[in-house]
């Protein structure tokens, strides 16, 4: 038998080509668990920036203005000269540091020694394989064209 037909025939047990990229393809559906692993959960505490946005209102005194009637006179050498306050605003912006609880939920993972082949599938030297494929890799074997 040809080596590349070897190789060709190996490569479509596992993994699929596509041009000259060999890429892997499945997923580990081939494994089961016996068992109904548990799931557990936990928190986790980090660290946010949170930022807080105040507007401060002050009075302060305004310009200097002629006065209108019935205002007193407050500043200067004159009897015009009035001052009146004003309300001033300014908005402060801060930035701290806020601990954050949040829950992790932590799918179960199947312990070691109750891992098995799904349906379908046939354990072979420590790997799931379909059922299918074992009669066309033990061929090569047999043939002695793979180890």
């Amino acid at each position: 038998m040809n080596a590349l037909l070897v190789l060709s025939v190996v490569v479509s047990l596992f993994w699929t080509t596509v041009g000259f990229t060999v890429k892997r393809t499945g997923d580990n559906s081939n494994w089961c668990c016996e068992v109904e692993p548990t799931i557990s959960s936990s928190n986790f505490t980090s660290i946010e920036i949170h930022q807080f946005t105040k507007v401060i209102w002050e009075e302060k005194e305004g310009p200097v203005h002629q006065c209108e009637p019935g205002e007193d006179t407050t500043v200067g050498l004159f009897s015009w000269d009035c001052q009146s306050m004003v309300n001033v605003s300014r908005t402060v912006t801060t930035y701290q540091q806020v601990p954050v609880v949040k829950p992790v939920i932590q799918q179960g993972v199947c312990p070691t020694e109750h891992l098995v082949c799904c349906e379908g599938y046939v354990k072979h030297q420590d790997q799931c394989l379909k059922s299918s494929a074992i009669n066309s890799l033990q061929a090569l074997i047999d043939a002695g064209l793979i180890g």
